[in-house]
């Protein structure tokens, strides 16, 4: 019985190499390059519009250990990249891309925002009147602080009960650290 379960294990191995051999991700100064079984694909920071995070642990860890990273990517011609735990150092890479996007994004954002356009970050929208998510809509003025806790956004309000706020998952929440930069720097709320 333990050599059958050794030989689906390495059957299984043996599989999960041979449909990632090829898969690779080179960084460059202006984008990155991606090899897959389909080819390379190029992507420049100023063409991405959307980055979208998903980590997950085990529910009983305290270690890295069993963490799996998604990260899916949206160009301005809608194509979608997903990124995942199959590319040797995703999380790293994700930083990087991160780090490079941002401050476009961050200063269309605040452009857009200034001008009294709304912004939608997927299931959360701000504007200069306040912040909405899903049906519930707060003003600035009623708003203590916007805070990930546990891969949840939260808005707690300045006053109210212990059920009081809003929240999302911080995962289907694309360009996460852009709409928190806007709340911080612009509208001036503390976020963390």
């Amino acid at each position: 019985m333990l050599a059958f379960v050794l030989f689906l294990a390495g059957l299984a191995a043996g599989w999960w190499a041979y449909a990632n051999w090829s898969k690779g991700v080179v960084v460059y100064e202006r984008g990155f390059a991606v090899q897959d079984r389909k080819g390379n694909q190029f992507w420049r920071w100023e063409d991405i519009v959307s980055l979208t995070a998903a980590v997950t642990r085990p529910f009983s860890s305290e270690f890295s250990i069993g963490m799996t990273h998604v990260y899916c990517l949206i160009n301005t011609q809608n194509q979608r990249l997903v990124l995942s735990d199959v590319y040797f150092i995703v999380k790293e890479l994700a930083i990087i891309i991160q780090d490079a996007i941002s401050p476009i994004l961050f200063d269309w954002a605040a452009q857009q925002y200034n001008a009294g356009q709304m912004l939608v970050f997927g299931p959360v929208t701000i504007g200069k009147g306040g912040i909405q998510i899903g049906k519930k809509t707060y003003a600035w003025v009623e708003v203590q602080q916007v805070t990930i806790q546990r891969g949840i956004l939260k808005v707690s309000k300045k006053e109210g009960d212990w059920f009081n706020g809003a929240s999302a998952p911080a995962s289907v929440i694309p360009n996460l650290n852009v709409l928190l930069n806007i709340i911080h720097q612009v509208v001036g709320l503390k976020t963390g």
